[in-house]
Order: C-alpha cells, then structure tokens, then sequence
C-alpha cells in the first residue's frame, strides 16, 4: 500500500461512551475504538505500526479523504520545509514558509484545503464543492465550473489564473504519487484541458467609509485576538509587516488620549536559512526611504491599543513559563504578539483577518486592500472638507515616495463627490470677464 500522508487526530468519545482514535494512511482514514481513551490511543499505534511495515490488516474505515481538498493538503505539505512521515517531496527545493502561505491563502480558499494547519481563512461554497471531489473523478468541466463561478462572484483575472496555475501543479503531484492517472487525449490532467483564465485586470477589492464602519463594527463584536489589529490597520494604512513590526516603544500618546503617534521605522520580515539554520522572524528594514514615517493616532486608534496592550497582559498571565517575550506592553515587545510573547507569523493574522473580512460580508478584500481603503476615504474627505485633494501629503501619509502611485492606483474616489465639488468650484469661479 501507497504509506503516504500519515495524520492523527484528536480522539474522540462517541455517542455509546466510547472512544474513537483516528488516522489516514495512503488516503485512506481509519480507526480504532475501545472503552478508554487511552487503550484506543494504543490500538491506534499498534495499527499504525502494523499498516507501515506492510501488514494486511482490517481497520475500520472511516471515510475516503482521496478528494481534491486532501490532495491540496498533501501538495502542501510536500513543498513545505517539514513534509511529514511518508509524505513524498515535491520539487527539489523546500519553499520558504512565506511562499508557503501564498499557496495555502489560495488552496485553503477555493480547494477547501482544510487540514492543512497554517492559516488562509473559510473556504468559498465554491471551494468546498470542488474540494469534496473525488480526486482521480475530477474532469475539465468542474475546473471550469470553479473559475467561472470565481468570475461570476468578482475575482480578478490574476487570482483565477493563480489558482489554475496552482491546481497544474497540485494534479501534476497527483500523478507523482499515483492518485491519478495521465490522460490519453493529449493533457496530463484534467486542470491542463482547460484554457487558463483571461482578461484584464480589475481594480482591487477596497470599502467605503460605511463599509469600513461595518468591519471594524463585525471584528469588535467577534472576539477575534486580531480585532484591534483590523481597527489599526483601516486607521493607519499600514502595510502587514509594518504592523507586525510595531512595538510598544513606537508609540507616543497625546498627554489628554485624545490622538497619538506611531512611528514607523522596520518591518518584520522571515530571515532566509544561514549555514543549515533555520529561518526566522526578524526586524528587517521597511520597503522604501519613504516607508519610514510618522502616523496619526486618532481616539479609537488609541483605544485598540490600550484593549491590545490589557489583552497582551491577560495572555502574558495565562501563558506562564511559556512566555518568550519581554513584560507585556514594555517597550521591546511586539504589539501584535503571539500568546507566548513571541513575533507573529503573517500567515496566523492573514487567517484571522479573512475570518472577520467573511463575517463582516467582504470575502474578496484583502490586508492590502486596507491600504487601498485608506487612501480613499482619506481622499474623499480632503475633498468633501476643502474641494482639493492634497496629493503630495496623501502619499506621505501613505508611505508612498510618488504621489502619482496614490493617486493613480490607491485613490478609488467618489465620483459623485467629485463632480459635486467639480460644479461648486465653478459656480464660485463665475465666468470670464474680458
């Protein structure tokens, strides 16, 4: 048998009392129970040790996990640094987990890759149908029924062909570990039969001020850890590493609270592997020359982070020895940190952002598209306050060392607005006395 894919899982008590230990091997998820958890644990490992050294023996099957959700699970852990006991390499080269988490954000999303255990958010209704199919099933007609729903619900041209440029190699890896056989009419699988996505670009996905409202409203009513995280970044603009990189000694308050400053100085980033050490997280430097700014804190800014700095105090307290860091909400310690103190990996806050994204209803807006949304109501409201739209001070708020970038691409204006103001320019104007 194929010893691919090995996996345990959370035992569980059944409904009769009791206990079922669970595991998948070469896609295939079985079981074994008894009336203790831990004797179900042990038969579990005595089958476990049986089935890889080749032994024929009945297990309770629970279900089939040859699907295309669970094929997307073992891609990723192929591609991966660690890919697990009997998981078969893909490619020469291991990716970085950065690059890692590009591939999960998108299989997670429109394949259903679930168990797969890095962030990427809920699955699409989409995504959960195609990741249900039996893999070696699959035909051209369902890729195409999955991009053309992706086109009907607004995704860019870029992120369909992301996907189907993703899924080649998925099926290709398929193949590598025999759950599926190369077609006979010219392609190697059924990803290949279809044409890849085409079209031009389309806008990225960004809110309105209501819009913003109903978000930062939906992420303080969830209880997510990464709510005050969303209030900051719709406010500030910042970039994902910028904010992962803050610490508490960037911030000076205003002596009456009511506003404040942030400086932005570095970003974090993952250090490539040295010398066979593996890689981490560290400060690196920020994008540009420009990236290096002060931010404005307003009132609520202010707010979320004294609610981040109490959160930070109450984890700090439940983790105990297994605290990493320095005193929460001391000057060295990341403002956005892990529960043990540590930095924050940009996959864990990408799932907890498209968690609040998904209930607040905006499933294509992004982290970046945040930055989008700030520079908009910021350009609406210097419009609608003084009839002109300061582009020069828009692009330093932004981070952006040409004003034309934000003016061009992160500037999605009310045209309404525009023209009101347009007409009312005019008007005071009067006409042409010669």
């Amino acid at each position: 048998m194929a010893k691919v894919g090995l996996r345990t899982y959370k035992t569980q008590q059944l409904k009769d009392g009791r206990w079922l230990a669970r595991f998948s091997l070469g896609g295939q998820v079985h079981g074994s129970t008894a009336r203790s958890e831990a004797e179900a644990e042990a038969r579990r490992d005595d089958l476990i040790r049986k089935m890889m050294a080749g032994h024929s023996i009945q297990a309770l099957p629970v279900r089939n996990t040859r699907t295309v959700s669970w094929l997307c699970n073992l891609f990723l852990h192929a591609i991966s640094a660690e890919p697990g006991p009997g998981v078969q390499r893909f490619g020469e080269t291991p990716l970085k987990p950065g690059s890692v988490g590009a591939y999960v954000s998108i299989l997670r999303r429109h394949c259903d890759a679930r168990p797969y255990p890095m962030g990427g958010g809920s699955a699409t209704e989409a995504g959960r149908r195609f990741g249900a199919l039996p893999v070696a099933e699959v035909k051209p007609r369902d890729v195409q029924r999955l991009l053309d729903d992706m086109k009907a619900n607004g995704y860019a041209v870029g992120t369909r062909s992301k996907l189907y440029t993703t899924l080649k190699q998925v099926f290709r890896y398929g193949i590598q570990i025999e759950w599926i056989k190369a077609t006979d009419d010219g392609y190697r699988t059924a990803v290949e039969a279809v044409s890849p996505p085409k079209g031009s670009g389309t806008p990225r996905a960004f809110l309105t001020a209501p819009e913003a409202r109903v978000l930062l409203d939906t992420a303080a009513a969830s209880g997510n850890r990464w709510a005050d995280a969303v209030e900051i970044l719709v406010r500030t603009g910042l970039r994902r590493s910028e904010l992962l990189g803050l610490t508490w000694s960037t911030v000076q308050l205003d002596e009456d609270g009511s506003g404040g400053w942030l400086t932005v100085s570095a970003g974090l980033q993952r250090q490539a592997e040295r010398l066979g050490r593996p890689s981490k997280l560290v400060l690196g430097t920020v994008k540009s020359t420009s990236s290096r700014r002060p931010v404005r804190l307003t009132v609520e800014s202010v707010q979320a982070l004294v609610r981040q700095c109490e959160r930070q105090q109450r984890e700090q307290g439940a983790a105990g020895e297994r605290w990493t860091g320095r005193d929460a909400g001391t000057d060295e310690m990341p403002i956005f940190a892990t529960r043990f103190g540590g930095w924050s990996e940009t996959t864990v806050f990408n799932e907890g952002f498209r968690a609040i994204a998904d209930a607040a209803g905006f499933p294509k807006l992004t982290i970046h598209g945040c930055r989008h949304t700030f520079v908009s109501i910021l350009a609406d409201q210097m419009l609608r306050e003084t009839g002109t739209i300061n582009w020069e001070q828009l692009a330093y708020m932004a981070g952006h060392s040409d004003s034309r970038v934000t003016r061009r691409v992160y500037a999605h204006l009310d045209q309404a607005a525009v023209d009101v103001v347009r007409r009312e320019a005019w008007t005071q104007a009067g006409s042409v006395r010669v």
